[in-house]
């Protein structure tokens, strides 16, 4: 967060977009996309009015700051801890100990528009720290009510948070599926397997990773595992 003049006041400006402000930017990019002034607006939580009032050299140092600060956005790196209203949170790391539940809300939330729910799936993926030494930690066990009584504050985070989240989950379940297939004794066992452990994926991972592209993706180290 930086802070910059405008006018005669001094305010503060997050040096990254948010998850809610990423969500309606995502509704209406054509409006964005077409009006600078809108996608300010949105950014700095200032009416258009407002903003018109302004000196011009302020607003086009903020504008190019703010250009330059989006473009630098890392989309790759998964952030494991962080700080959110006093409380660490961290991610939830092994997938075996995502309850039934989780599995449950996580697919519901992906199945139709991904960006509208990405603040409750990053409430499900994140959870207050217990205990922590190092770079290890535990985290609280999946519990929907303490989940949905910080929903809405998750809009508050960085969208790069979300976005490194959404990586690390993709590669983790590439690996999962591979695992499964190095295990596997023969193709019709394999083909089962691999089909209902795609299925038990959320539907946000299985749109990324077609059950068509794995299944061929993995057949050369299936035939070589295969008794001769």
């Amino acid at each position: 967060m930086i802070e910059v003049l405008l006018g005669e006041e001094v305010i503060k400006v997050n040096t990254q977009m948010s998850i809610g402000q990423y969500q309606l930017y995502h509704r209406e990019q054509k409006k964005y996309h077409k009006d600078t002034l809108e996608l300010l607006s949105l950014y700095l939580g200032i009416e258009k009015k407002k903003l018109k009032k302004y000196p011009k050299n302020q607003v086009d140092f903020i504008l190019h700051y703010l250009t330059n600060e989006i473009t630098k956005i890392d989309k790759d790196t998964l952030v494991e801890t962080f700080i959110h209203d006093g409380v660490e949170y961290g991610i939830e790391k092994d997938w075996n100990k995502l309850s039934w539940g989780g599995w449950q809300d996580l697919e519901v939330l992906s199945a139709e528009n991904i960006e509208e729910n990405i603040h409750h799936i990053m409430s499900i993926l994140y959870r207050p720290i217990l205990t922590k030494k190092g770079l290890k930690y535990t985290i609280t066990p999946y519990d929907e009510d303490e989940i949905m009584s910080r929903v809405e504050a998750f809009k508050e985070l960085p969208v790069s948070y979300w976005f490194g989240a959404s990586s690390f989950f993709f590669l983790i379940a590439q690996l999962y599926i591979t695992d499964l297939g190095n295990s596997l004794n023969w193709m019709n066992r394999y083909q089962k397997t691999m089909t209902r452990g795609w299925k038990t994926l959320p539907g946000w991972v299985r749109r990324r990773l077609p059950l068509v592209s794995i299944l061929p993706s993995l057949s050369n180290s299936q035939m070589r595992i295969l008794p001769k």
